[in-house]
């Protein structure tokens, strides 16, 4: 619960950040209007009942809609938890049935007061089977299958063909592809996580475990550091790259979008998320409290020639010679 709570009060913090943000830039540049890019106009017009709607998750506007839908994900954990002490299976059995139950039912949570057929973008009863499914994986309630190189075929040659299917300029120019993703879109659905989205995640994580797998020690060299720090401090990160992403918009939009200036754009703020991860790093580590645990060992040393310092000298044991 802490943690649902640590992502809860994140939700609203980063939100009223970046609408902050957002109105600053309104009103400093003479681009177009950053409040209704990101259709935050109903909040704004509305103050009192989108309040409402935000503090008890009714009012999800797209953007922010990530954090609650990992909300409810973790919720359904200690439910896993409980079903793992009948059978290791039985969480993964139980996910599915809630998958399979949202997509026969059509579930879905209202994400707006003022359009009821509006729902969260990523309905945690659909996104809790890749959260329970990796959960299970790292308690050890499943094992991973072997790794085989006929495995490691099919997983490459699958993520391989769904490439230009997920990628909007290359379906929609060939009209072919475009009939097979029509076909097939609703299995790759995003808002409900499609059965195909949930073999694309089996797919890379078998083929993560196949290349680290006796190479782990790579993990540890020098480059993969900053990868690791970043990965270590995920909250925190993903907070900032929220923001970061609607400010380097406005850069964007007042310095054109040439090749160079958009690398540019994308290194600052690239060192920017690197040197926040170590930042944060740096501070959980509470420096401070070795600083003064050490001042405190200094203060509390007799000073030699002291008071207190010949006090112990005359407390100590006069040594006997020996008989």
């Amino acid at each position: 619960m802490n943690r649902i709570w640590q992502l809860y009060t994140s939700h609203l913090l980063i939100f009223f950040l970046i609408l902050a943000l957002c109105a600053a830039g309104t009103a400093v540049l003479d681009t177009k209007n950053y409040v209704n890019a990101l259709n935050l106009g109903y909040f704004v017009a509305s103050v009192p009942e989108a309040l409402i709607g935000l503090v008890t998750l009714t009012y999800v506007p797209n953007y922010f809609d990530i954090l609650p839908m990992y909300m409810g994900a973790l919720l359904l954990i200690p439910v896993a938890m409980l079903l793992a002490r009948v059978h290791p299976w039985l969480p993964l059995a139980g996910s599915a049935a809630l998958w399979l139950a949202n997509w026969v039912m059509d579930g879905g949570l209202p994400a707006h007061p003022k359009h009821p057929e509006l729902e969260w973008f990523f309905n945690p009863m659909g996104w809790q089977i890749l959260f329970i499914t990796g959960f299970a994986l790292s308690r050890g309630w499943v094992k991973a299958p072997p790794v085989k190189p006929i495995l490691i075929v099919l997983a490459l040659v699958f993520v391989v063909v769904s490439i230009p299917f997920y990628h909007w300029p290359t379906w929609t120019r060939i009209p072919v592809y475009e009939e097979i993703h029509d076909a097939v879109s609703i299995h790759g659905a995003k808002t409900d996580y499609g059965l195909l989205r949930y073999v694309h995640f089996f797919c890379l994580a078998y083929l993560a475990i196949a290349f680290v797998k006796g190479r782990e020690h790579l993990l540890e060299a020098r480059w993969a550091k900053p990868i690791l720090k970043v990965g270590q401090q995920a909250l925190p990160v993903f907070l900032l790259n929220m923001w970061l992403a609607q400010l380097a918009g406005m850069a964007l939009d007042v310095g054109g979008r040439s090749v160079a200036f958009v690398s540019l754009v994308n290194l600052i703020g690239l060192a920017c998320v690197v040197g926040f991860a170590y930042l944060v790093s740096w501070i959980k580590s509470s420096p401070w409290q070795a600083a003064a645990a050490k001042r405190a060992s200094r203060t509390a040393a007799p000073v030699p020639g002291s008071a207190s310092d010949q006090e112990n000298h005359r407390s100590r044991p006069v040594p006997q010679p020996a008989e």
